[in-house]
């Protein structure tokens, strides 16, 4: 028998049955979050059913807020490609008054599938072909995304979505791009731009030591997390975990990578394969593959030279399974960052350990501020299925004009309350004013 699950067991849900922006119906809700709730809904007036991530109130909103939240939710509409789900309408809906908290969320199509966090926490560690599949999926994503400038950031299983496809019962689709950049640019001005400093934001256990610092991102941040899941893939534990996100932060700063043989024992991983994932996983962003492009070939030149039995042969996790961070995982260090990042970019790597312990002991620790766990969790009723973005094929813009004053309402009722390339700049052209986190351009990952 499946155990409760928590979301059943918080209160009434009082957006059920509400009106976002006159257009979409809330129905149920679907899952939670560590940036907001999941529902399902539907468009009045055409009966589609969509995918609703309602992120949390961010407190006091502005006219110039709201601008900014509408201008990175479009530059998120625009990824459109079969391994992404994107971005296809969005808005902020006010709690009260003007000037009250305001509510912003975003729309996907509403789809089923199975998250790849459900497929390791059931199956444990994959053979290197069924992994390296998965990961090519995503390298495509992600080729496709930061071709048009966007960056992750929050690239984690339980982001990414497994669906059947063209006969591939692994066809995975990756979700949430640019919600973590979202919520930085409407809760900080500061954080707009891509290649700015001082906020982070993401999963710890999936964050390059760059990312963990607040350092200046490019799509090579997204590489080291998808090394991340890779690795997972293959031993099926992630290479850092701890009891508090800033340990496991400040591990993947200056920790080595264990070896695989740590998780499923001598000998099951190749070689070749773990020299690879190790590559993708360099504390230095300039180590690493240079792209999503450069990734892939690297990815099919090393099964190319593996044998029919490497590739087939799965481990079996012989060490502890790390345990979830849960609310922990999923984190927004807010000031500390700023202190530490200039001083560890400008010092010799061998000095990073005493630096980044020097910063924890001046207050990184009290800079942590948790927004939730570590993916949406689905009611216990709909373990395995995901409701997210469409197929990927049709056009993945904005429906309509961001609305600075949609309603929140129920019917009938008032409203309720080799050479690195150069940082990725911001899709949208952008003040120096201003994510990355299972659904979220709304599309809730189990």
């Amino acid at each position: 028998m499946e155990a409760a699950n928590p979301v059943l067991a918080e209160p009434a849900d009082d957006l059920i049955d509400a009106v976002l922006d006159d257009r979409y119906r809330i129905l149920e809700r679907i899952g939670r979050g560590g940036m907001g709730r999941v529902y399902r809904a539907e468009r009045i007036g055409l009966g589609r059913v969509v995918a609703i991530k309602v992120l949390d109130p961010l407190g006091q909103t502005s006219a110039t807020d709201r601008a900014r939240f509408a201008r990175e939710a479009m530059a998120a509409g625009k990824v459109d490609h079969p391994n992404c789900v994107g971005v296809i309408d969005y808005g902020v809906a006010p709690a009260g008054g003007s000037g009250e908290a305001g509510t912003p969320y975003l729309v996907m199509d509403y789809v089923a599938g199975r998250s790849l966090a459900a497929e390791l926490a059931t199956h444990g560690p994959m053979p290197v072909a069924r992994a390296f599949a998965i990961a090519r999926h995503l390298l495509r994503g992600l080729r496709h995304a930061h071709g048009l400038g966007l960056v992750h950031r929050d690239l984690t299983p339980h982001n990414v979505l497994l669906v059947e496809r063209d006969g591939d019962p692994d066809f995975a689709r990756l979700l949430d791009f640019g919600l973590a950049r979202l919520m930085a640019s409407f809760s900080d001005p500061a954080a707009a731009q891509i290649t700015s400093t001082g906020i982070v934001c993401g999963t710890p256990r999936y964050m390059a030591p760059e990312q963990g610092l607040g350092q200046a991102l490019d799509q090579r941040v997204d590489l080291y997390a998808l090394s991340v899941v890779l690795y997972e893939l293959l031993t099926g534990a992630p290479p850092f975990s701890a009891d508090e996100p800033i340990k496991v932060v400040m591990m993947h700063v200056s920790q080595p990578v264990p070896a695989m043989a740590t998780h499923v024992g001598a000998g099951v991983v190749p070689a070749a394969v773990e020299a690879l994932v190790r590559r993708g996983l360099a504390k230095a962003a300039d180590e690493r593959p240079r792209d999503a492009e450069a990734y892939l070939a690297e990815l099919d030149a090393c099964e190319a030279g593996l044998g029919p039995a490497e590739r087939g042969r799965a481990g079996v996790v012989t060490g502890a399974t790390p345990a979830p961070i849960d609310a922990a995982d999923a984190v927004r260090l807010a000031t500390a960052a700023t202190m530490i990042g200039p001083a560890v970019a400008a010092a010799p790597r061998r000095r990073w350990p005493w630096l980044v312990g020097a910063a924890v002991l001046l207050g990184v620790g009290a800079a942590l501020l948790l927004t939730g766990g570590a993916g949406d969790a689905p009611s216990a009723s709909q373990a395995d299925r995901v409701r997210a973005g469409g197929t990927g094929t049709g056009s993945a813009r904005p429906a309509g004009k961001p609305s600075g004053k949609p309603s929140g309402r129920r019917p009938g009722a008032s409203t309720p309350g080799a050479t690195p390339p150069p940082p990725v700049a911001g899709p949208a052209t952008l003040p120096t004013t201003d994510d990355e986190a299972g659904p979220a351009a709304p599309a809730p990952p189990p």
